[in-house]
């Protein structure tokens, strides 16, 4: 009897920390995924806090008797560099497709986006949305010259 009482107790002893091992490495890997997405998290809010730009000027004139060019000339009044191509373009509720003069937009710097061949005539007015890729927006109206 002492001998199987011994060996049961082995055997126990040695389930419980393969399992013990088991759950620790689960844990820790567990752990390191909370740890990543905290650190994600907060470097998504130091961007948000720290994203802002003006819209400084906007100019709009007819292409032909239907349709129009804009520019917008933006400046990068916050601390976080923004990608250019990562803007949203939005007229009067349609987003529209853009070109820029530079890809990375550095702070106390400026960028200009060029719309073609937007649908309105002269003296046309418009409220235009530009959204950064953090969702931090401004709004403007123009009219078409």
């Amino acid at each position: 009897m002492g001998f199987s009482t011994i060996a049961a107790f082995a055997i126990i002893m040695i389930s419980l920390f393969i399992s013990m091992s088991f759950i620790a490495g689960e844990l820790v890997k567990s752990f390191n995924d909370i740890d990543l997405a905290v650190k994600k998290q907060e470097h998504r809010k130091y961007e948000l806090e720290n994203t802002d730009f003006e819209i400084t000027s906007v100019n709009a004139w007819n292409t032909t008797a239907t349709t129009y060019n804009v520019t917008v000339d933006l400046t990068n009044t916050g601390a976080v560099t923004l990608d250019s191509s990562k803007f949203t373009v939005i007229v009067d509720g349609i987003s529209y497709d853009f070109t820029y003069n530079q890809s990375n937009f550095y702070p106390l710097e400026g960028v200009r986006l060029e719309l073609n061949n937007l649908p309105g005539g002269e003296g046309s007015s418009h409220r235009l949305k530009i959204v950064a890729e953090n969702g931090v927006e401004r709004y403007a109206t123009f009219s078409v010259s």
